[in-house]
């Protein structure tokens, strides 16, 4: 009976400091940060959990593509790496700014976006055994496995009209958007980074491949029968 009453005691006084460590830790961080300070770390954690989110959704599929058992199956799943579009639950995008819309215009690394145009390809690769899903390898995949049941005009002309990559729906006038943003943006790419700079660069972006004998865009990529 002694023992039971002693450890009781213990949890309580065990419960009463962790209350009192908690209030100094609350007082210290309300003292030395400001109300936008304590905002900030709230959004990075929040940004933080959905990046989390959003790479399980596509290491699934990479973890399919580099574990197919045949040729067919693997494009299969590069398909769906290279065309999954990220989101939060049945949402169109993300809602990385907290603003309620998942729709709107983010900034990700001085570059523009639009939250309902943002796939695997922007934040990830996934490395195969014979080959290396990124933005430079999507068109040809797409292009690749559409061809198979599709005439490959037809899929040329899906993929230039964004039937099957999209840049999303925001404001495409940087200009437009809030100051902040744009400002950084605009600085951005007044250094030379790109000739657009609209959230629609990457989808004009030329990509040159390794071997020099390719360069395309998803906007004017052509097809060929697969």
């Amino acid at each position: 009976m002694g023992k039971q009453g002693f450890t009781a005691l213990e949890m309580v006084f065990m419960i009463f400091i962790l209350v009192v460590v908690t209030l100094v830790v609350i007082r210290m961080f309300t003292q030395y940060m400001n109300p936008k300070q304590v905002t900030n770390v709230v959004n990075d954690v929040t940004k933080h959990y959905k990046y989390t989110q959003l790479r399980q959704i596509c290491e699934g599929y990479c973890e399919e593509f580099k574990n197919a058992a045949d040729s067919d199956t693997r494009l299969y799943y590069a398909y769906l790496w290279c065309t999954e579009k990220l989101r939060e639950s049945n949402r169109e995008g993300i809602d990385f700014n907290g603003d309620g819309e998942y729709n709107g215009p983010v900034v990700i690394a001085n570059k523009p976006y639009c939250e309902d145009g943002l796939y695997c390809f922007h934040f990830f690769s996934c490395q195969g055994d014979y080959m290396t899903l990124d933005m430079k390898a999507c068109p040809r995949i797409i292009c690749q496995y559409l061809s198979k049941t599709m005439p490959a005009d037809q899929v040329t002309k899906a993929i230039n009209n964004m039937q099957v990559i999209s840049t999303g729906t925001c404001q495409k006038d940087i200009h437009a958007w809030p100051k902040e943003m744009a400002e950084k943006v605009l600085d951005y790419f007044k250094w030379g980074n790109n000739d657009d700079g609209g959230p629609d660069w990457w989808f004009n972006k030329t990509i040159i491949l390794t071997t020099g004998s390719d360069v395309y865009t998803f906007k004017n990529i052509t097809c060929s029968a697969y």
